[in-house]
C-alpha cells in the first residue's frame, strides 16, 4: 500500500524539522535576524521539496522513463505552490507568536517574551 517513494519523506520532514529547531535557538531581533530565518527557511522548504519531488520521481513507479526534463517541468509546475504554503503558514505562526508577545494575556506559560 504504501510506495518505497514515503521513504523519501523522512528525510524531507527532518530537513524543516532541523531548520526549525536551529532557528528555535538562535532568538534575536532585528532585520538582519529575520533575514537570516527567512533565508533558513526558504533553504530547508526547497530542500524538503527536492527530497521529497525527487523520491517520489524516482520511486513511485508513475514514472518509468524518468528524464531530466519531465522531472524540471514538475519542479517548475509544482515548486511555487510548495514554497508558497510553507511560507505563508510560518508567516501566520511569526504573527500570532508576536501578537502573543504583546498580549500577557494571550501568552501561555513559561513562553518567552
Amino acid at each position: 500500500c504504501f510506495p518505497p517513494a514515503y521513504a523519501a519523506m523522512i528525510p524531507a520532514y527532518g530537513s524543516v524539522w532541523y531548520a526549525g529547531r536551529w532557528c528555535a535557538d538562535r532568538q534575536g531581533a532585528g532585520w538582519r535576524h529575520w533575514g537570516l530565518l527567512a533565508a533558513v527557511l526558504v533553504a530547508s522548504v526547497s530542500l524538503a521539496f527536492l527530497i521529497s519531488d525527487a523520491g517520489f520521481y524516482l520511486f513511485s513507479g508513475r514514472y518509468p522513463e524518468a528524464s531530466w526534463e519531465v522531472y524540471t517541468a514538475r519542479v517548475v509546475a509544482y515548486y511555487p505552490h510548495y514554497a508558497l504554503y510553507a511560507v505563508a503558514y510560518v508567516g501566520l505562526a511569526a504573527l500570532l507568536r508576536r501578537a502573543a508577545a504583546l498580549r500577557p494575556d494571550w501568552q501561555a506559560p513559561g513562553l518567552p517574551r
